[in-house]
């Protein structure tokens, strides 16, 4: 399952992130990046309705990256969009330059890492080598103080 197309528009300081996805996908994870693609700003999950999602956000005036991939992992469609104050806008390489739209299609993107959050995707591990540590000390413990008797 992928996502199929991407497209952001703007209006007053909110992008509105739209997109198609094959019909069985469930949800859509995107990560709003600075204009670098360095910097994570937003990451939100949506769901998706019969090959299909939507999603608003308010953010400040600039330049972002938005990456949108299958909740579950896969390739991420990436579009690149422009907030102002004004009323319209948008990047200015969107192939309609006069309604803030960019759309990528399935075959113009390149493949990335999926729009996961990395913190709960490292949230696993870090219980799992927790748990191992708690029960080592626990184990240490008891032989020390059964040797004491």
């Amino acid at each position: 399952m992928e996502v199929l197309t991407v497209n952001a528009s703007q209006a007053n300081g909110k992008i509105s992130i739209t997109g198609t996805t094959d019909p069985a996908m469930l949800a859509v994870s995107f990560t709003v990046y600075d204009k670098t693609g360095t910097t994570q700003l937003v990451n939100r999950n949506t769901s998706v309705d019969n090959g299909s999602f939507s999603y608003e956000i308010e953010i400040e005036e600039g330049e972002y990256q938005i990456c949108v991939a299958d909740f579950n992992g896969g390739d991420c469609k990436t579009v690149t969009v422009t907030t102002s104050s004004e009323e319209t806008g948008g990047d200015s390489s969107a192939s309609s330059p006069n309604t803030g739209y960019q759309t990528i299609a399935k075959n113009e993107t390149e493949s990335a890492e999926p729009a996961t959050n990395a913190s709960a995707n490292m949230l696993f591990p870090i219980l799992a080598i927790s748990l191992i540590a708690v029960a080592a000390i626990t184990i240490a413990a008891r032989r020390v103080f059964s040797k004491k008797k």
